[in-house]
């Protein structure tokens, strides 16, 4: 039924965090830049440019 195809294309945006990531890091006491989910997201760039570096070292060696 129509209910039905807009709940399930709908659902997911019940469960997504629609709040300002900055100002919930600095409300819960962490500088700018430096909550764990900040870190988490510089952590996995960092770990894909390196994993890119050790692969074009790999080609040039």
């Amino acid at each position: 039924s129509c209910w039905r195809k807009e709940f399930k294309e709908q659902a997911p945006r019940v469960f997504t965090d629609k709040r300002n990531k900055k100002k919930l890091a600095t409300s819960q006491g962490y500088e700018p830049g430096q909550s764990p989910d900040e870190l988490k997201k510089i952590i996995g760039e960092l770990t894909v440019q390196n994993e890119i570096l050790k692969k074009v070292q790999g080609l040039l060696n």
